[in-house]
């Protein structure tokens, strides 16, 4: 199951994380590689397709930004623009990430935000019930 978690001070840094197993990271590099910039809540679209683990995240907007990539976070909610260029560098690191057999993670750089989003291989299992 993908896991969509804010963590405040995760890592030095406020943290947006997407883990999951192979098949997870899989389907979300699909995501984006079929994403035409269009302006959608991407936790909306994840949880019409598939069961998602969201935790302190309400909403994640995606857009078109003309050039990088712009975050921005409140109140649990995200809004990501991301640029043509920027999303085949995306698309490169979930392949790496894909390519490997082993668990890994991958930083997307989003310049002046104080937000770090990370995409995690089979390195964060889900939180157990207590």
């Amino acid at each position: 199951m993908l896991q969509i978690r804010y963590h405040p001070a995760f890592k030095s840094a406020d943290t947006l994380l997407f883990a999951g197993s192979q098949d997870d990271i899989a389907r979300l590099r699909h995501f984006f590689l079929n994403w035409k910039g269009e302006e959608i809540d991407l936790i909306e679209i994840l949880q019409a397709q598939e069961k998602l683990y969201v935790f302190s995240v309400t909403e994640l907007h995606l857009g078109s930004a003309a050039k990088g990539s712009i975050f921005k976070w409140r109140d649990d909610k995200g809004t990501w623009l991301i640029s043509k260029e920027y999303l085949e560098q995306m698309i490169g690191l979930l392949d790496g990430l894909l390519e490997s057999s082993k668990p890994g993670h991958q930083y997307f750089d989003v310049s002046g935000s104080p937000v770090q989003i990370m995409i995690a291989k089979d390195e964060y299992p889900l939180p157990q019930p207590n």
